[in-house]
């Protein structure tokens, strides 16, 4: 994500560290190695405790798409159904708010 949005403006990204889990960039930051670009879910929880400011992200290339996924529709239980069907009626009514 950060990648393309760097690349579309023509600019290169300079990574310190590269880590492999959230937790790892979290404590990158509160070691003050520099900056991490992680979802506001993983960092809000663990802010106050890591001493952390979370500044969102606004910018149209932030902004996240999600896919309900699953191999066949006939297995799924009920619960998982009714769940794809929720989650897929939600998106819609969202999609035609805007």
């Amino acid at each position: 994500m950060l990648a393309r949005a760097a690349a579309i403006i023509g600019k290169p990204i300079s990574y310190r560290a590269v880590v492999s889990t959230f937790d790892a960039s979290l404590r990158c930051v509160r070691a003050n190695l520099g900056i991490a670009v992680v979802p506001r879910e993983v960092a809000e929880p663990v802010a106050s405790t890591y001493g952390l400011k979370v500044l969102p992200l606004t910018d149209p290339w932030a902004q996240r798409s999600f896919a309900i996924c699953f191999y066949d529709e006939k297995r799924l239980s009920p619960a998982a159904m009714a769940l794809a069907a929720h989650l897929q009626a939600l998106a819609t009514t969202r999609r035609d708010a805007t």
